[in-house]
């Protein structure tokens, strides 16, 4: 091979060729059933002209290997070819569909493949991006449900394009701005007021009056007060000793002469306390929404854990929550081990829900027949999204009323399961995670108790505060697009 020969191979392996395919407008059947669905699905009218391309971006070929590529790439009969820069054209709109980087793209990689197996090239990179253009300004509106109408969740990046100039996807997000930021601002300024807590009711109940015959020494001090003290151990991070040198000391300041319990006491009338959670009672039904997370009892934290490894004593408790999403309480609460399917506690919860219930959110985990059993019983409507591959059990030809699971399928088979989700306001079940967010943030992901009765209380100590919280203020916000 002649030294010019090598100089323009060298020359052209560190080029990047583009190579676009795109399917002729009579034989188009993929952008022609999008159109379909875009007009049906979107009431988008007026689309008369989509088109899809692909785009190859190759390195590390000739420009002879590049040409014979496209040829493979292509089906010459029905396929049209251009080997260059994508032009775009002012007076259409785009979409750019491209993996992310680090993530897995299988058309590039089987692209790849296909230059080594039919080229020889072993050392060729290329990069798909998938071209979606139409003439309409109701195009925008497919950007903005991209998860159904590319087949694709969260793993591709989309820009769209108008003319040439593009913009990504977050400049298209809702934001939203608090409209009550002067109200919301002292919410959060009370919460710390110790008065709030410890208020004269509280001193004037403080003594328990042992109205009922119990076995063994009579109570000193009343449910209230030990309530009382383990809401401060809990609102100020305290253990059973340092709560009870806080109490005597700010008591002791605010010149109030009552006796304050020992940490034993403190600790052993904790295991046996009942706390309730004082959700608001509302007029009318509820949409309950329900989730769990976990609460760490012991083991490492995140340095020691990324640095060594884990160990094994470690060991979890999990919260199950039903929050009412129209005041954001937390309605119940049930603290069982890690191990407790989540669809096992929706009984517990419904039964200890005050409000009426008449819809019932919560995620994948809650898809089990037991759990639609449970609410069709009490006349809740579920909504639950089933899972990918889930199949219609009662089907319409019979005299039997349709089962919600059902009505569920098909509605995603028909709107997709974005659109159902949308309609049917599955999304508010997020504010069970909002809710376990607010506590985490303000009570700490761990538990100090060591004991089941102990961490029962200590958990529904923290829902009650949370819920104390809520009723003093929440921000409102309206969005701003």
């Amino acid at each position: 091979m002649s030294k010019k020969r090598r100089r323009l191979i060298r020359k052209y392996m560190n080029k990047v060729f583009r190579v676009t395919v795109q399917r002729r407008s009579e034989v188009a059947a993929e952008a022609d059933s999008l159109k379909s669905e875009l007009q049906e699905n979107l009431k988008i009218k007026g689309l008369t002209d989509l088109e899809i391309a692909n785009i190859y971006d190759i390195e590390g070929m000739t420009v002879e290997q590049v040409h014979a590529f496209a040829k493979i790439l292509a089906e010459p009969m029905v396929d049209d070819v251009a080997i260059g820069t994508f032009n775009e054209r002012t007076d259409r709109q785009y979409i750019f569909k491209q993996a992310l980087a680090g993530q897995f793209d299988q058309r590039a990689d089987s692209a790849e493949q296909v230059a080594l197996l039919s080229l020889g090239v072993d050392k060729a990179k290329i990069r798909n991006i998938i071209v979606y253009s139409g003439l309409v300004e109701q195009f925008l509106r497919i950007f903005q449900t991209k998860r159904r109408l590319l087949r694709n969740r969260d793993s591709k990046n989309v820009i769209f394009s108008h003319g040439g100039s593009k913009m990504s996807k977050q400049s298209l997000k809702k934001q939203y701005k608090v409209i009550n930021w002067a109200e919301y601002n002292q919410a959060l300024v009370n919460r710390g007021n110790f008065t709030l807590w410890v208020s004269e009711e509280v001193i004037q109940q403080w003594q328990h009056e042992n109205d009922d015959i119990k076995v063994g020494r009579p109570f000193v001090y009343s449910d209230l007060a030990i309530e009382t003290l383990l809401t401060l151990r809990e609102l100020y991070h305290l253990t059973y000793r340092s709560t009870e040198g806080f109490a005597k000391g700010l008591l002791g300041l605010m010149q109030i002469q009552v006796l304050i319990p020992d940490f034993t006491t403190m600790a052993k009338r904790a295991k046996t306390l009942a706390v309730a959670l004082n959700a608001t009672q509302v007029k009318g039904a509820v949409c309950l929404v329900v989730d769990s997370t976990g609460l760490k009892v012991y083991g490492e934290g995140e340095w020691k854990v990324r640095k060594y490894g884990w160990s094994k004593r470690r060991t979890w408790r999990k919260l199950h929550l039903a929050v009412n999403a129209d005041t954001q309480e937390i309605e119940a609460e049930v603290l069982t081990d890690n191990a407790t399917d989540d669809a096992a506690m929706v009984d517990t919860l419904l039964d200890q829900t005050k409000n009426r219930v008449n819809r019932f959110g919560g995620d994948g985990a809650y898809d089990k027949w037991k759990v639609f059993g449970t609410l069709s019983k009490r006349n809740i409507e579920p909504i639950i999204p089933p899972r990918r591959d889930a199949k219609i059990k009662q089907h319409g030809n019979g005299k039997l009323p349709a089962l919600p699971r059902d009505v569920a399928i098909r509605g995603i088979r028909k709107l997709g399961r974005a659109e159902w989700k949308r309609r049917v306001g599955y999304h508010r079940r997020a504010l069970a995670e909002t809710a376990m967010y607010r506590m985490k943030a303000l009570f700490g992901a761990m538990l100090k108790n060591r004991s089941d009765e102990g961490q029962k209380t200590e958990v529904r100590v923290r829902c009650k505060i949370l819920n104390h919280f809520t009723k003093l203020g929440l921000p409102k916000f309206t969005y701003n697009n």
